[in-house]
């Protein structure tokens, strides 16, 4: 569960960073844009100056309206200082060493010309003089037009390119947020078919638990009866051991899913304490039901090495095993094999049952597969108990950084090895 909340938050974290990407790309776009309409009117500007020297020219032919000439001398010399400012701003469309020279020299020809302007003499002499060096500033103010188009064109090339590759990056980040969100969907769509398939097995599993229960309550209930009812002396003591078999399954059993319980809420804990492989065994053969006419037989080794772990996880883990193969196995020992070495705890369980098909490990390891191989015999307790003894098994041996692996023929029997790290306080059988 927490693997799938993590996958789910990167994914959404991605999401978020992609749009975030894809949004800020397009308001680049947008300011280039917007950067277009200025540029414009800095291309007309070249052609604004060039008819304001026309008109200049075309006042001077008539000298005899000087208030005329000094208007359009002044409109003239204006854009020009305008345009020698926008020159001296860093920022500036018009900051190009090129176009500074040309305005610098035209600020010059301007400045005689008004000396033309202001010089003694006929008008006439006056016309001629300023008409003649208006043709020497010509060349300047084509040099000036050629700049601004110059300029012009290097800024539309850079608005191009800037425009081309944020587009080219909203694109790709415009692909990977749609390629997030089916990514998102399709998760959302396999972890909700999950549910579905999870739910199913438990209503299979909650009426696994009812069958199970109400069949070892009847059979508690039918030889209570027979026993205060029927039966002789030599009977009872076999319906008390039926009493006892289903008393044991049904505690057995309560325990196993208030285990479950436990590990799927994420509440079950390691709690160490010391204690000697003896206890564990005796444990175990207390606990072992003689089921199928099998027998258990136990070897420990070495006996009285005091460890450290947790000893009800490591109970339970041995409970389950061997009930494992108790219920696969008929007119047969089980071997129950315990091992310090190292600073690990291996434990072997070993029967010659029914078996099963390796290759399924994975699916029976899933909680209720009693329910969910319903179309098998083989193996595992698969329609023998409630289908949560390798869930719990492989939880607990997880949760002790242990590793578990199985070895399994079918018709020939099962093999399961366990290998668990210890904390090995003494060993006895050294001193």
């Amino acid at each position: 569960m927490r693997r799938v909340i993590s996958v789910a938050c990167i994914i959404i974290m991605a999401f978020m960073i992609v749009i975030t990407l894809t949004v800020l790309k397009f308001n680049n776009i947008k300011e280039q844009y917007q950067n277009l309409d200025p540029n414009l009117d800095n291309y007309s500007i070249a052609e604004i100056i060039f008819l304001s020297f026309e008109r200049l020219k075309t006042s001077i032919l008539d000298l005899s309206d000087g208030s005329n000439v000094l208007s359009k001398k002044s409109i003239f010399d204006s854009k020009i200082e305008i345009l020698k400012s926008n020159s001296l701003n860093t920022k500036s469309f018009f900051k190009d060493e090129d176009f500074s020279t040309s305005i610098n020299k035209l600020i010059k020809q301007s400045t005689e010309l008004d000396k033309i302007f202001n010089s003694k003499g006929s008008i006439d002499e006056k016309r001629q003089s300023a008409l003649m060096y208006m043709d020497t500033m010509r060349p300047t103010l084509l040099d000036l037009q050629e700049s601004i188009y110059r300029i012009q064109i290097k800024s539309f090339n850079q608005i191009k390119e800037i425009i081309y590759d944020n587009s080219l990056d909203a694109e790709i980040s415009s692909l990977l947020t749609i390629f997030l969100i089916c990514t998102l969907f399709i998760l959302l769509w396999r972890h909700s078919a999950r549910l579905k398939k999870t739910l199913k097995n438990k209503n299979i599993f909650i009426s696994s638990i009812y069958h199970e229960l109400a069949s070892s309550i009847q059979k508690i209930q039918f030889a209570t009866d027979v026993i205060n009812d029927e039966a002789s002396k030599k009977d009872i003591q076999k319906y008390l051991d039926i009493i006892n078999f289903h008393a044991n399954k049904i505690t057995s059993q309560t325990l196993d899913v208030l285990e479950y319980s436990k590990i799927e809420m994420g509440n079950s804990v390691i709690q160490t304490e010391p204690f000697v492989l003896n206890q564990i065994t005796t444990d175990a053969i207390h606990s072992f039901v003689k089921r199928n006419d099998n027998s258990l037989k136990v070897r420990i080794s070495p006996k009285n090495t005091l460890i450290r772990t947790d000893k009800k996880k490591v109970q339970s883990i041995i409970n389950n095993l061997l009930d494992n193969s108790n219920k696969n196995s008929q007119n047969n020992i089980i071997h129950l094999h315990l091992r310090i070495f190292s600073g690990y705890l291996y434990i072997k369980v070993k029967d010659f049952g029914n078996g099963f098909d390796i290759n399924k490990i994975g699916k029976f390891i899933q909680p209720f597969n009693q329910g969910a191989e319903r179309d098998t015999k083989q193996g595992l307790g698969l329609g023998l108990g409630l289908g949560l003894g390798l869930t719990i098994i492989k939880s607990h041996i997880d949760l002790l950084k242990g590793s578990f692996k199985a070895r399994s023929t079918i018709g020939e029997g099962t093999i399961f090895f366990v290998k668990i790290p210890v904390l090995i306080v003494h060993s006895k059988d050294r001193l």
